[in-house]
């Protein structure tokens, strides 16, 4: 390892060097350009991690409009490890091939967005939510759905979004809603959605909701008043919901060895 002399001292990277500071010395070094020699088995946990991170983003970004007024700085992470443990429920004999499709994307039902706060804190009953055979999902607030009352507030907001992720392309489908507004003050009487889907293939639909308070000004600011979740996850396949089973363990086929010269006993 070299030293840097002169009045001008470098850090960082240029080129293949990379000029540090230590204490008192100044030192220059060459960047390593030594392969790094990665296991089969790395090789296949490293595609598997791109996989579960390229299905954390794809959901991340769908529901990215709702998460500034209920979500929180640790979401990323969080969603991808949610991701990860999904890819984990698919058998270690396909890792390298692993896909979203063939794990249990019922886990993804309740991940919080705030850490901080769960949904089921402010928001006491959830909507009820049934997909119909008219490839239809109906959502719905009953009369005087119970919300946590919270001080100076005046109103609730909920937001909520549906995700339909094709698990074999890019032919996704999301849907907005445009939120809905609960008093605090007079009786609620409940509301009702209908959103149309498209079926086809292999999907996963997910539903998310966050819920925020507003004053009598404006929007109530602080983390403890603000919640999100996905409250609903399930696949289909041409309209139909499918259950999570593990895929079968393929099968090891152990070729007979060739039978080799005999000893002759004496």
């Amino acid at each position: 390892m070299a030293r840097q002399e002169g009045i001008i001292q470098l850090s960082g990277k240029l080129g293949n060097l990379v000029f540090s500071q230590k204490k008192d010395r100044n030192s220059v070094k060459a960047k390593s350009t030594k392969p790094v020699n990665q296991t089969e088995g790395s090789k296949k946990s490293s595609s598997d991690f791109g996989a579960a991170s390229s299905a954390a983003a794809k959901i991340r970004k769908a529901f990215k409009p709702i998460f500034p007024s209920c979500g929180d700085d640790t979401l990323i992470n969080r969603l991808n490890k949610q991701l990860i443990a999904v890819f984990k429920t698919i058998p270690k004999e396909f890792a390298g091939n692993k896909k979203l499709k063939e794990g249990d994307v019922n886990l993804l039902s309740g991940f919080q967005f705030n850490s901080g706060k769960q949904l089921d804190t402010l928001l006491l009953k959830y909507p009820t939510i049934q997909v119909l055979p008219s490839n239809h999902i109906n959502i719905t607030f009953v009369e005087n759905t119970q919300l946590n009352q919270v001080e100076h507030a005046t109103a609730a907001v909920i937001e909520l979004m549906c995700y339909n992720m094709d698990l074999n392309g890019d032919d996704n489908q999301l849907i907005s809603v445009n939120p809905l507004t609960i008093p605090l003050i007079r009786k609620f009487g409940g509301a009702k959605l209908n959103i149309p889907l498209v079926l086809g293939g292999d999907r996963l639909v997910l539903v998310a909701l966050g819920i925020h308070y507003l004053n009598d000004i404006s929007s109530i600011g602080s983390r403890r008043t603000k919640a999100g979740s996905i409250i609903f996850a399930a696949k289909y396949k041409d309209g139909l919901e499918v259950p999570f089973l593990p895929l079968p363990i393929p099968e090891i086929k152990i070729e007979a060895q060739s039978v080799g010269l005999a000893w002759e006993l004496e």
